[in-house]
C-alpha cells in the first residue's frame, strides 16, 4: 500500500511540474525565440502569476504561446508571428516591459483597464505594423514617446486615463491613417499641435481633461472626417476658429470650460451636440441658431459666458433646447458690457462668405470714415473684427442661408464721426440705414440707393435732414 501511494505523489508530482514549469522559449517552434522571450517579459514584468485570471491562464507554463490566453498568431501553420495581444482588465501592475518592441509583426495591443506604472517605452516604437494600441485606464507617467510617431499604419490610439505629462508631439501628425486618437483626462501641457491638422482621416479627436494651453488650432479645420472633436476642461484661450466649420461630418463639438473669448462662429452648423459653457464667449448669439443649420441638434449648453439675444427667432429656437435660453442660460451670463477685450482681427472681404464682397467692403469703408474704433459700443461690437458681417452689431441680413445681402444698418447714437462713404451706394438690397443722432459732416454726401428709409439726423452737429425718419431725396 505505501509502495502505490509513493507512486500516485510521484506520479502527482511530475504531472504538476510539467503543467507549470516555466516556457523555455529556446524549445518553442511555434513562434520565433525573440517573440516568445517578449511575451515571458510582459509575464514577469507586470507580476503574471496574479493577473486577475491567473488560476484559468496558462501563460509561461507551455511552449505554445499561440494558444495562450489573449494570444492570437498570424496563422495555424508554423512557424508563424505573434499578431494580436489582449490582456484587458488583468491586474496587471508595475511597467510595460521593453522586449515588446521586438514583436514586429504586432497588428493589436490591448492593455486596458489596468494599473500599469512607468513610462511608455520607447522602443514600442519599434511595432510599424501596428494598427490598434491600446493603453487606456492605467496610472502611466512620463511623456508620450515621440517615436510613436513611427507607427504609420495606426488607425486606433488610445493613451487616456493615465497620468502622462509634457506636451503632444508634433510627431503624432504622421499617422495619417489614424482615425482615432484619445489623449484625454492626462495632464498633458503646452499647445495642441498644430500637425494634428495632418491627420485628415481623423474621425474622433479627444484631448479634454488636461492642462493644454493656447490657441484651438486653424489646422484642425483641415479634418473633414472629423466627427467628435472633445477639448473641453483645458485652459485655451483665443476665438473659436471659423474654419471648425468646414467640418461637415462634426456631431459633437465639446468646448467648455476653457478660456475661449470672442463671438460664436456663423460658420458653426448641423451638430447634434455642441457645448460651450464656461468661457468668456461674448456678444450676440448668431442668427445661423435655428432649425435650417441646426436640425439635428440634441445638446446644447451656452451657460456662464457674456452672451445676449435679442433676435426673437433665435430665442424661440434656443428654448426649444433644455434648459433653454428663457428660463436657463439667459440668468447665467455676465453682463456683456464686461467682455474681455478682444485682440482686434481685421476683416478680410476676400474670404468672408456671408455677403458678397463689394457689400463687405461697403461695410468696412462705413467702419472706417466714421472713426468705428470710437464708436460708444466699440468695446463690445465686433465691426471689422470678424469674418461674418452679418453678426456685426445693428447688421441686419436678408436671410440665415448664405450668401445672402446686407438688409439693415443700424447705427444709431453710436458716435459716428467724419463722412458716410460712397461705397453705401452698393448695398443695393439695403432696406434701412439708421444712423441718427450722430456727428456726420454735410460736406460729401454719400450716393445712397434710393427707397432706402433713412434716420439721418444729427446732435449738436451739422444738420443733415430738417426731418428724421425721412425718405432719403436723391
Amino acid at each position: 500500500m505505501r509502495f502505490i501511494n509513493l507512486y500516485q505523489t510521484i506520479i502527482l508530482t511530475l504531472f504538476c511540474l510539467n503543467t507549470y514549469a516555466a516556457t523555455d522559449c529556446s524549445k518553442v517552434t511555434e513562434i520565433p525565440q525573440i517573440e516568445c522571450e517578449a511575451l515571458v517579459a510582459l509575464y514577469n514584468s507586470t507580476d503574471g502569476a496574479n493577473w486577475t485570471d491567473s488560476a484559468t491562464n496558462n501563460w509561461n507554463q507551455t511552449d505554445k504561446p499561440c494558444s495562450w490566453t489573449g494570444i492570437t498568431c498570424v496563422s495555424t501553420t508554423f512557424p508563424t508571428n505573434v499578431k494580436e495581444i489582449s490582456r484587458v482588465y488583468q491586474n496587471l501592475i508595475r511597467r510595460i516591459p521593453t522586449e515588446l518592441g521586438n514583436l514586429t509583426n504586432l497588428l493589436y495591443l490591448n492593455l486596458d483597464q489596468n494599473q500599469l506604472t512607468g513610462t511608455i517605452p520607447t522602443e514600442i516604437g519599434n511595432l510599424t505594423n501596428l494598427q490598434k494600441l491600446y493603453l487606456y485606464g492605467n496610472q502611466l507617467t512620463g511623456t508620450i514617446p515621440t517615436e510613436i510617431g513611427n507607427l504609420i499604419n495606426l488607425l486606433y490610439l488610445d493613451l487616456s486615463g493615465s497620468q502622462l505629462t509634457g506636451t503632444i508631439p508634433a510627431e503624432l501628425g504622421n499617422l495619417t491613417n489614424l482615425q482615432y486618437l484619445n489623449l484625454d483626462r492626462n495632464q498633458l501641457t503646452g499647445t495642441i499641435s498644430i500637425e494634428l491638422g495632418n491627420l485628415t482621416n481623423l474621425q474622433y479627436l479627444y484631448l479634454s481633461e488636461n492642462h493644454l494651453t493656447g490657441i484651438i488650432p486653424t489646422e484642425l479645420g483641415n479634418l473633414t472626417n472629423l466627427q467628435s472633436l472633445w477639448l473641453n476642461e483645458n485652459q485655451l484661450t483665443g476665438t473659436i476658429p471659423i474654419e471648425l466649420g468646414n467640418l461637415t461630418n462634426l456631431q459633437d463639438l465639446y468646448l467648455s470650460k476653457n478660456q475661449l473669448t470672442g463671438i460664436i462662429p456663423i460658420e458653426l452648423s448641423n451638430l447634434q451636440r455642441l457645448y460651450l459653457n464656461n468661457n468668456q464667449l461674448c456678444g450676440e448669439v448668431p442668427i445661423s441658431f435655428n432649425v435650417t443649420n441646426f436640425p439635428i441638434l440634441e445638446s446644447l449648453d451656452l451657460s456662464n459666458n457674456y452672451l445676449s439675444v435679442s433676435n426673437t427667432d433665435v430665442q424661440t429656437y434656443l428654448d426649444t433646447m433644455s434648459p433653454g435660453w428663457t428660463e436657463g442660460w439667459a440668468a447665467t451670463q455676465t453682463s456683456t458690457s464686461s467682455c474681455p477685450i478682444i485682440p482686434t482681427e481685421i476683416t478680410n472681404c476676400t474670404v468672408q462668405t456671408e455677403i458678397p464682397q463689394i457689400e463687405c467692403e461697403a461695410l468696412v469703408a462705413l467702419y472706417s470714415s466714421t472713426n468705428g474704433a470710437n464708436w460708444t459700443d466699440s468695446a463690445t461690437n465686433n465691426w471689422n473684427q470678424t469674418n461674418m458681417p452679418c453678426s456685426w452689431t445693428g447688421i441686419t441680413c436678408a436671410s440665415t442661408t448664405f450668401p445672402t445681402n446686407v438688409k439693415k444698418i443700424d447705427r444709431d447714437n453710436q458716435n459716428l464721426i467724419g463722412t458716410l462713404p460712397t461705397e453705401l451706394g452698393n448695398l443695393t438690397s439695403l432696406q434701412t440705414l439708421a444712423v441718427g443722432l450722430n456727428c456726420e459732416s454735410q460736406d460729401k454726401r454719400p450716393e445712397i440707393p434710393k427707397g432706402i428709409w433713412l434716420n439721418f439726423y444729427a446732435k449738436r452737429c451739422v444738420k443733415i435732414s430738417s426731418r428724421p425718419n425721412a425718405p432719403a431725396i436723391m
